[in-house]
């Protein structure tokens, strides 16, 4: 996984993080609203550490979407045989807060 900020300044942060097929983000949590846009790639399994069962996302390049915070602990694997991209647009609770801890 490579993971990059591009901005942060007060209650946003803009991050750019990408993952080779087969790789997968560090397991963690969604504490803030946040809007992501897919730059490449098309699928991701969201598996989660509290029995829920894994839920596979398709995506379209360009694809916009509003997320919400939750409570579950997960992380995103690359399922699929292409290279997976993002911007990640997080609007944090309070300047300085950790998004997504692990």
């Amino acid at each position: 996984m490579s993971e990059r900020c591009l901005f942060r300044f007060g209650f946003i942060w803009i991050r750019q993080m990408s993952l080779l097929p087969g790789e997968a983000t560090p397991w963690h949590y969604d504490l803030c609203h946040r809007i992501t846009v897919v730059l490449q790639g098309h699928t991701l399994a969201i598996e989660y550490d509290d029995r829920m069962p894994t839920k596979n996302v398709t995506y379209k390049p360009v694809q916009i979407d509003w997320d919400k915070p939750s409570a579950h602990l997960h992380r995103a694997v690359n399922s699929s045989s292409e290279f997976y991209e993002e911007l990640t647009i997080f609007f944090l609770d309070r300047p300085g807060l950790n998004p997504q801890p692990r």
